[in-house]
């Protein structure tokens, strides 16, 4: 059988390469952590503190810049809960993700202050300078997740 490479890689593959640059640096993050209602892709934790909310997300650049100017429901709740959140939605984003984690473990380290809740994305979503380019660029990001949706659907038959 032969190998047809996706052209965006899964969630799960992003994960274990988080992990493995995680480990690497000698942190701590537990994957699938559940709290309350919520299930987060991985938390990142010191001394029996969380000091981070990790959600990896397999998104195209439109996506993250429109949840970015916009938070979904599912980023809200999990900014409520008070520790920083980041978003991982390509596998470019994982040096500096790791690198904002060490950052935050070391003044952790330091001081024993939590760190403030923020949302933060790696990389960081290109900015479009004009309103008309990024509306469609988000429209036809909408389509493809209204397509995405219906062959998922079909696929579970």
């Amino acid at each position: 059988m032969r190998y047809v490479r996706p052209k965006r890689e899964h969630e799960d593959n992003i994960k274990t390469q988080l992990y493995r640059w995680a480990s690497k640096s000698n942190m701590h993050l537990h994957f699938e952590y559940r709290h309350k209602d919520c299930r987060f892709d991985a938390v990142f934790t010191r001394e029996g503190e969380i000091l981070a909310i990790i959600e990896v997300k397999n998104w195209k650049p439109a996506q993250a810049l429109k949840a970015k100017m916009k938070p979904t429901e599912q980023l809200k709740r999990y900014m409520s809960f008070g520790p920083p959140v980041y978003v991982l939605w390509s596998f470019k984003g994982i040096r500096g993700l790791v690198a904002a984690l060490k950052k935050i473990a070391g003044d952790f380290d330091d001081t024993r202050r939590l760190p403030k809740a923020v949302l933060r994305f790696y990389p960081k979503p290109k900015k479009i300078t004009r309103e008309q380019e990024l509306a469609a660029v988000i429209k036809q990001q909408e389509k493809d997740m209204k397509y995405g949706d219906k062959v998922r659907s079909w696929q579970r038959r």
